[in-house]
């Protein structure tokens, strides 16, 4: 796969602090209430938990909605938007996630996007919230890299939505792509190397067709390679990142700038302490992204 760079880079983003958060769930929260973590945000899946309301007073909260989807043919049913303002009403938060369904969309962009934008119309207008899109499904829909970002980027710019730019997906969707077509997914195996470089570069080609302005969020995440090789690697983040994701990463802030990064881990917890080494080998990416910003600023 040739990788075409950018004529010109895009601007990127001023930053004056390591913007690093995590998904918080029940069995983490006693320990994250006992003791500050240098964290700039915590993510959570509802806010009507009990221990989510002074946490609050700790870190500013994001809502990660991810059972509420955006562009089904009739739209989110009402008990889903119903829920979701319970949510907001419950605490302040700063941004919410919702999930986007790839069927209503389309390549070359058409009609049969205007049920999508009105929806996320609609959801703007009656949250009055910043809305991030969790873009996931739309990587898996089976379009080609440079498609998929010029999708993304038509759907930002006609929604006034940013985009939650989940690695750990990309990632997964470029391995899966590889043992379909004949390669060994395994740890140790000799196709893997070569499966993770074009996972890589697929990824690569989507970001750099995204205008940094675009993404209000990079979601990092570890998976588990299968357990028989002819399986495909499944979308729970439960692992530690791989050399590989952390490189991407790297590469992605070279383009994105010190975009905020959530650091999420949906199954299997680990302790605590897991989470925020993970946060913490993020916040040293971002710190050096934020010291090349600064010198570029001055020179």
């Amino acid at each position: 796969m040739t990788l075409t760079m950018p004529h010109r880079r895009a601007p990127r983003r001023p930053s004056t602090q390591t913007p690093i958060g995590i998904c918080v769930q029940s069995p983490h929260a006693p320990a994250m209430l006992a003791s500050a973590s240098p964290l700039a945000f915590v993510s959570v899946a509802d806010t009507s938990e009990l221990w989510v309301e002074p946490l609050s007073q700790l870190y500013p909260v994001h809502l990660q909605a991810d059972w509420l989807t955006i562009g089904t043919a009739h739209g989110p049913a009402s008990a889903q938007l119903d829920k979701l303002q319970e949510q907001l009403a419950a605490i302040d938060v700063e941004r919410v996630t919702v999930a986007l369904d790839a069927t209503c969309i389309c390549h070359p962009p058409d009609l049969a996007w205007q049920p999508v934008l009105t929806q996320l119309s609609d959801l703007r207008q009656r949250l009055q919230q910043p809305i991030l899109l969790d873009a996931s499904p739309v990587w898996h829909a089976g379009w080609a890299p440079a498609d998929q970002a010029e999708i993304l980027v038509h759907l930002c710019q006609r929604s006034g939505c940013q985009l939650q730019l989940d690695l750990h997906a990309l990632l997964v969707q470029g391995l899966n792509r590889a043992r379909q077509q004949g390669w060994t997914l395994a740890s140790g195996h000799a196709d893997t190397l070569r499966a993770l470089g074009m996972a890589r570069a697929e990824a690569l080609d989507l970001i750099w067709g995204l205008p940094p302005s675009l993404v209000g969020e990079v979601r990092l995440g570890g998976f588990l390679w299968p357990a028989e090789p002819g399986e495909d690697i499944t979308p729970e983040r439960n692992q530690r990142l791989t050399p590989t994701a952390w490189s991407l990463y790297e590469e992605a802030l070279e383009h994105l700038g010190a975009v905020p990064t959530l650091i999420d881990w949906n199954h299997q917890l680990p302790p605590l302490a897991v989470l925020l080494d993970e946060a913490r080998l993020a916040a040293q990416y971002l710190g050096e992204q934020h010291d090349c910003e600064q010198t570029e600023l001055f020179n």
